[in-house]
């Protein structure tokens, strides 16, 4: 029988008021969202790329027995429906930095981050960034929640969330404790994840292209892992009361055809390239359960799971009564409904993501006690330049029975991904175990100040200086390039040794590619050969446009490429631009107007620079609808007087 006092406390975390104190860890390639009552979603990784969001978020949720609601209770219970129940009270939401952010230019203008943090940097922080939460609920538990995240390489894929519920007894956001008398029989907390992996919501020109909704039609159904053992693969050493990791990944969906052909779209490859737009995997890792409010041992019997089909019949299923509905979500994954297959896949043939339900408890919680959840959420997968290059290779393969990179080759390269997963859980183990310090040392501190502005068209000067009062501890520099592309691709270009007593630095690039727009990072690398974060200290919100030289006349100015021809990869024409083309040559100062063979304006363009002779043309009409192929004229007039000039161009989309 269902004991007196069933009470379940909701709260979502996609409200506009919570979300305007949400604050970010995003110091390495994972980044992830805190709102206001401490929920955290848009697990993003890797930070930049094109379809990076993993994650919409989490909700967090109480269940408790043998609790009398002060106001009197509903038929006994509380269900999800019971919206005062759900009413939570932020005390704080703060930001804390270990390492202040750099000032950021690109040809005069400022770029520097905006990100959101509280007070003054703290150099003895022990992360690189933390947000402390502290929230005050209906029924008397106090959640203290800090989240901590790294820039370090080998830690910078994941982030710790340490929770701490305390029975306080407050209910709202003041100091008067309104329940001094609150017990609790059976305390439960539960979140439901929401996991999309590589669910980007848009590409890099987000007001311009379409969304990955647009391509549903081959997102695949979504699997879901989870296990104690260390082989996901190996249903021997799987364990239904003691799970410990969970993840997902995008599986096959038996159902797609491509050009008639079934396909295996594990990795949601793109029809026109072949690049795996979801080569990533996500998962959440217990690190520790309070065996009780007097035994802080890890007890992993304290976790429950459930997947998709229950959680989506507990919260549709208005007829289903009550009492069955608390019995799902107290024991999850051994619960009334759901099986005891090792692999489980979304019922829904096309879905954009996946919910899985954990569930911590039961504790028993006098007035005072105190019981700490710790867990970790990351995210893992090949890189981005080897999805697009192993995905041409997939394809070619899949069209026209070419190479061998076929469907058995391309699934095993994706779940390394995987392994990878599994890989970052053990290091969030190792950084748990040694109390929140990573055991191989922080990353150095990195410039306080990146300039970069042209010279003149075949040159770029790189400024930076090193942090006022940091000791002598840096080796050297190391100066990346990013082409065409302001996500993770980034190459180092070159390294500088650093001097005794020298505390700014210059280096010019000389000879950049004419028309490729350009995209830096730097980082300090001390004598220990840590390396301060990519993430911190980069240009990636303005690209530079560089080698682009003004014409002393109007015949020089020319359309490049001509005929430009749509290239989805971005190879062919302007790396990772694959919708730009250039008018070079031009004189300084002038108006561009584009129209159609009938006369019909496409697009007017004004060109300020006195210093460049190129302005990037992205081929989309003034109503943000693509250029459809055909014959096209343009028109430029120098604003300077120095005359006017008509030509032509072709656009093969």
């Amino acid at each position: 029988m269902l004991k007196k006092g069933l009470f379940i406390l909701l709260i979502f975390c996609l409200g506009s008021s919570l979300w305007a104190q949400s604050r970010e860890v995003n110091c390495g390639r994972f980044g992830m969202n805190v709102g206001s009552t401490g929920g955290v979603s848009e697990f993003n990784w890797p930070r930049d790329f094109r379809y990076a969001s993993n994650g919409g978020g989490s909700s967090y949720h109480i269940l408790i027995e043998d609790w009398n609601k002060p106001n009197g209770n509903i038929n006994g219970y509380a269900v999800p429906e019971d919206t005062e129940i759900g009413s939570w009270s932020t005390v704080s939401n703060i930001k804390k930095v270990k390492y202040p952010y750099p000032t950021i230019t690109v040809e005069g203008i400022d770029i520097s981050s905006t990100d959101v943090y509280d007070g003054n940097p703290d150099p003895n922080l022990i992360s690189d960034q933390m947000v402390e939460t502290v929230v005050n609920t209906y029924i008397g538990m106090t959640l203290r929640q800090r989240v901590f995240a790294w820039s370090h390489p080998k830690y910078q894929d994941f982030a710790i969330v340490h929770q701490q519920w305390i029975n306080t007894g407050n209910t709202d956001a003041d100091p008067e404790i309104e329940l001094p008398n609150n017990d609790f029989s059976n305390f439960y907390f539960f979140q439901v994840n929401t996991f999309a992996p590589g669910n980007g919501s848009h590409d890099e020109k987000a007001d311009r292209t379409h969304t990955k909704s647009d391509r549903s039609e081959v997102y695949s159904n979504v699997d879901v892992w989870v296990w104690e053992g260390d082989d996901p693969d190996n249903p021997g050493v799987y364990d239904p009361n003691r799970p410990q990791l969970l993840h997902v990944s995008v599986g096959n969906d038996p159902n797609d055809l491509w050009q008639g052909k079934r396909i295996d779209n594990e990795g949601d490859p793109k029809p026109e390239t072949g690049e795996f737009m979801s080569p990533m995997f996500v998962g959440e890792g217990i690190l520790h359960l309070d065996a009780g409010t007097d035994d802080r041992s890890h007890d992993p019997e304290k976790l429950k799971i459930m997947l998709w089909d229950d959680y989506y019949w507990l919260y549709h299923g208005a007829t289903q009564d009550r009492e069955d509905r608390y019995q799902v979500f107290r024991e999850g994954l051994n619960g009334v409904r759901f099986s005891d297959d090792f692999e489980k896949d979304s019922p829904d043939p096309v879905v954009n993501s996946q919910r899985a339900l954990s569930t911590y408890g039961p504790w028993e919680m006098a007035f005072g006690d105190t019981i700490n959840i710790v867990f970790f959420r990351g995210v893992k997968g090949i890189n981005a330049n080897l999805a697009k290059e192993k995905g041409a290779e997939w394809l070619d393969w899949f069209l026209n029975g070419e190479g061998n990179f076929d469907d058995e080759a391309k699934n095993q390269l994706l779940r390394s991904g995987r392994d990878s997963l599994i890989q970052i859980y053990e290091y969030a183990k190792e950084v748990y175990a040694n109390d929140y310090s990573l055991p191989e040392g922080m990353n150095p501190q990195p410039p306080s100040r990146l300039e970069v502005a042209s010279i003149d068209s075949n040159h770029v000067l790189i400024e930076w200086s090193q942090p006022e009062r940091v000791p002598m501890n840096i080796s050297h520099y190391n100066i990346y390039t990013s082409i065409g592309s302001r996500d993770t691709r980034y190459e180092l270009h070159e390294s500088i040794e650093a001097e005794e007593g020298l505390t700014d630095y210059q280096y010019i690039l000389r000879d950049p590619q004419p028309g490729f727009a350009y995209y830096f990072a730097l980082t300090a690398v001390d004598v220990n050969g840590n390396e301060s974060s990519l993430y911190l200290c980069r240009t990636n919100r303005l690209a530079l446009q560089a080698g682009l030289a003004k014409s002393d006349e109007m015949d020089g100015i020319r359309v490049v490429p001509n005929p430009f021809v749509y290239d989805p990869d971005g190879i062919e024409n302007y790396t990772g631009e694959p919708d730009k083309l250039i008018f070079a040559g031009l004189p300084g100062p002038c108006k561009i107007r584009i129209y159609t063979l009938t006369g019909d304006l496409i697009d007017e363009i004004e060109h300020r620079d006195a210093f460049s002779g190129g302005r990037e043309f992205l081929t989309i009409t003034r109503y943000q609808q693509f250029m459809v192929s055909g014959v096209y004229i343009y028109h430029v007039k120098s604003l300077e007087g120095k005359g006017e000039k008509t030509g032509k161009f072709i656009v093969v989309r």
